[in-house]
């Protein structure tokens, strides 16, 4: 984006659920690959270390090793670390035309620059929502979004667009085993409350969170149609940020989130 400012003038919102078990290499490996993206910008390795909070030492040695590999570039002027071409093209096969060629990036990128909040492609991964891509705006005392994090589906703006395409006994059983997880920040939620929230998604075609994860922040989401996600997926865009901005935008963001998903299906098919 335009303005980028740096990672820790951002306040990070984060993982309101458990984080999952993994072999620490790996998941340290993959953070590190996620850290580019949300960044989009090359990187020393203290900078790495220390936005990750991850130990200096270790860090060298993964960056290291990713740049014997082939998966990060190296430049020695700067001492700056960058995903490389063999990291950009992993697994294009397993993309749509949309993915493949840009389309869905560009998207993000227009609709966070028109709405000033950060613009988001996230999918369903059980009981949980996962993030695909983020383009953080980046205005001071914003939001910012790590792709690792994770939010309950039956409580985030994207989750309830894509309950929205169950059946109502699916989201009973996302509900009873979102439950289980005891939780504190669900122990208000209610089966009935999920179902309304369901029904008003369904009626709208889109759903705002009113400090769903968090008091101070909403989002706004659209489902994504078949026709973009090849069908192999359920994804959803939301827009989210401190809520008091995506209030006031609401209706012109709506507007523009939908317009735009009707004008990529009018270019491809065109």
């Amino acid at each position: 984006m335009k303005n980028p400012s740096s990672w820790s003038a951002v306040p990070m919102l984060q993982d309101f659920a458990t984080a999952p078990e993994a072999v620490k290499s790996a998941a340290r490996t993959l953070r590190i690959l996620e850290f580019f993206d949300e960044i989009r910008r090359p990187a020393r390795a203290n900078e790495i270390a220390g936005c990750l909070n991850f130990p200096q030492s270790s860090t060298s040695k993964l960056l290291t090793s990713l740049v014997k590999l082939g998966y990060l570039d190296f430049e020695v002027s700067t001492k700056t670390y960058m995903p490389s071409i063999r990291t950009a093209v992993l697994a294009t096969w397993r993309d749509t035309g949309y993915f493949r060629d840009g389309s869905i990036v560009t998207l993000l990128e227009d609709l966070a620059e028109r709405s000033g909040l950060a613009a988001c492609l996230t999918t369903r991964a059980g009981i949980f929502v996962r993030y695909l891509n983020v383009v953080q705006h980046r205005r001071q005392g914003d939001v910012h979004i790590t792709l690792n994090a994770r939010r309950y589906a039956v409580s985030s703006a994207a989750g309830i667009v894509l309950l929205a395409e169950l059946p109502d006994s699916e989201v009973r059983m996302l509900v009873h085993r979102t439950k289980a997880q005891k939780d504190e920040s669900l122990e208000s939620m209610s089966l009935e409350e999920v179902k309304t929230n369901v029904q008003r998604a369904q009626k709208d075609g889109h759903f705002i969170s009113h400090g769903m994860v968090s008091p101070d922040n909403g989002a706004i989401a659209v489902a994504l149609p078949e026709a973009v996600t090849g069908g192999w997926q359920h994804m959803a865009l939301s827009i989210a940020g401190r809520l008091d901005h995506v209030e006031a935008k609401s209706e012109s963001i709506i507007q523009d989130m939908k317009d735009s998903v009707a004008r990529l299906i009018g270019r491809r098919s065109a």
